[in-house]
């Protein structure tokens, strides 16, 4: 059985709850995605959970008998992160690293090198949540440091008690399938791109912004997506063209799509994210490391712009 212990939490939350809108508002996810959430739980347990209304949910059967056993795992869950988090000297070894769901694990693998070198022997768990679920996981020290995507949103949810530090910014490609008529260019426009259906990356779908450019020579998005992994393979299986940050649309290429640079396009960046009091920890300055090393190979200076490199 390959569930997700997030899951199972979205299961328990809703099944005290009873109401979607409710539930998911208190999840810091869209109604949708926690509907596809309860889905695949279902699937995998091979039972439905719940009776659905027009307004509310209802436990079926194998629901309620199921519901204790969700309790338990969640709450164990809780309480290994919790003790080994807040007990470092039980169990200095280990850590547990966040990564939006828009992110994916691309920032979080680019660190991991300099992580194994500078801290031998050091386990590392990787939680991928929802940009506001991390915040609130790093205020109550379920994480040791996140990787996310909004800074203006960390700066208004808690102004002092959590640190960003950015990624080197990063330039957009256009993703195309394999034989499109811009395949062989060696960039594009943005007013070059109104011809195709255009797919999205957006956490839109979950009420935390979008990334910002301008769309007006695109289509209205066909649709909407929330991480660069399902953008490239929609535009892999033909459902149209996408925009995406360069580096991460390299990390998840696949012999379906090609880039090509957008010319004069925005740049787009993101944050290695970590409470104020663990700014003295082993992994996060080994982090904060590795980012003043790549901001220096890309801007040539020792002290970038926007950074937080506190130590």
């Amino acid at each position: 059985m390959e569930m997700i212990i997030s899951y199972l939490n979205e299961f328990v939350v809703l099944a005290q709850v009873c109401k979607y809108h409710e539930a998911s508002e208190l999840l810091y996810m869209s109604t949708s995605t926690l509907s596809k959430h309860i889905k695949a739980l279902e699937q995998e347990l091979g039972q439905p959970l719940f009776t659905r209304t027009s307004r509310l949910v209802e436990l079926t059967t194998f629901g309620t008998n199921f519901l204790p056993y969700a309790i338990k795992i969640v709450e164990l869950e809780e309480e290994y992160t919790q003790k080994l988090l807040t007990n470092p000297g039980e169990n200095a070894g280990f850590i547990s690293i966040g990564t939006s769901q828009k992110v994916g694990n691309y920032g979080v693998m680019t660190l991991l090198p300099t992580l194994k070198k500078d801290c031998p022997g050091l386990q590392i768990q990787i939680i991928e949540r929802e940009t506001r679920q991390l915040v609130d996981m790093l205020k109550k020290g379920r994480l040791e440091f996140a990787v996310m995507d909004y800074n203006h949103q960390i700066s208004a949810d808690n102004p002092d008690g959590l640190i960003t530090a950015p990624f080197p910014k990063d330039s957009l490609v256009v993703v195309l399938p394999v034989g499109h008529r811009y395949a062989e260019r060696k960039y594009l426009e943005m007013d070059e791109l109104g011809g195709d259906p255009y797919i999205h990356l957006s956490d839109a779908v979950n009420g935390e912004g979008e990334l910002h450019f301008d769309t007006e020579h695109l289509q209205k998005p066909s649709v909407l997506v929330s991480t660069c992994l399902q953008a490239i393979n929609l535009v892999g299986d033909g459902f149209g063209i996408s925009i995406l940050p360069k580096n991460k649309a390299v990390y998840f290429k696949t012999g379906k799509v090609v880039l090509v640079p957008l010319l004069n396009g925005p740049q787009v960046s993101f944050f290695l994210v970590y409470r104020k009091e663990s700014s003295g920890n082993r992994a996060i300055r080994s982090a904060l490391k590795y980012l003043r090393i790549r901001h220096e190979e890309c801007y040539h200076t020792d002290e970038p712009a926007e950074s937080s490199f506190e130590e």
